[in-house]
């Protein structure tokens, strides 16, 4: 015999599906239900942002995309780095159209 992990959907219309079993070897299990989609926050500056009014920005993480699609060799991303001086990496992960893992990383410096 062979144990698979997965999961069994059920869904009805009305959405109130219960099986009326009450044997011991049945374990009611109630799961927390997805978490809506996060939003990310990625400030951008204009030229109309003088240098006064200005908000420190104390970022440490400077750019999250988890969902994006590279179609050629050109694709760029536009992100601004903090007022935090330091190290930051810059950290590409994903998978080729073939599934293949791909992990790309490069460091750079702000003075």
């Amino acid at each position: 015999m062979q144990i698979f992990q997965g999961v069994v959907i059920m869904e009805t219309i009305d959405g109130d599906f219960k099986l009326p079993v009450n044997d011991n070897y049945v374990v009611p299990l109630e799961l927390a239900k997805p978490l809506d989609k996060k939003k990310y926050f990625s400030p951008t500056y204009g030229d109309s942002i003088s240098t006064k009014d200005r908000i420190p920005d104390y970022r440490h993480q400077l750019l999250w995309k988890p969902e994006v699609k590279i179609t050629d060799k050109d694709t760029s991303f536009v992100f601004y780095t903090s007022d935090v001086e330091g190290t930051f990496e810059i950290r590409l992960e994903g998978f080729s159209a073939s599934g293949e893992p791909i992990s790309l990383h490069k460091n750079f410096r702000v003075k």
